[in-house]
């Protein structure tokens, strides 16, 4: 399925409406204007890719259809979205690494006092 037919299931789902419905209601100047709509919508969804993204994408659509028949999907498909990360303040940083460190002290501290509470190996003398 492509093209124009294509277009209206694309916009039906968008919109959650039946198909018929949807065609009868939409003029063909609304309809024109959302698929303009979803033309720039996908170039600055393209634009936030880099090079090395769609290459590699690019290769896994390869690896995916090498032993079909029929080739199915596009490199959009596979192309993957992240989401952004929250930047750290310095603030939140520091409390990272404080939290961290002491941690890093008490399993340190739990370790020698288990270390003296068990018995030492017999050929180990306890210094005084």
């Amino acid at each position: 399925m492509t093209g124009e037919r294509l277009a209206w299931f694309r916009l039906a789902y968008e919109l959650k409406q039946p198909l018929q419905r949807l065609q009868k209601e939409t003029t063909s100047s609304e309809f024109r204007d959302w698929m303009v709509f979803f033309n720039i919508q996908a170039e600055e969804k393209q634009k936030s890719y880099t090079r090395e993204e769609y290459f590699y994408a690019q290769i896994a659509l390869e690896v995916f259809n090498a032993f079909r028949e029929k080739r199915v999907g596009t490199i959009e498909d596979f192309l993957i979205e992240l989401k952004e990360k929250k930047p750290e303040t310095k603030r939140s940083r520091k409390k990272i690494q404080q939290d961290k460190m002491n941690a890093s002290k008490a399993a340190w501290l739990g370790a020698v006092m288990a270390m003296k509470k068990r018995p030492l190996p017999p050929n180990i003398k306890q210094k005084a």
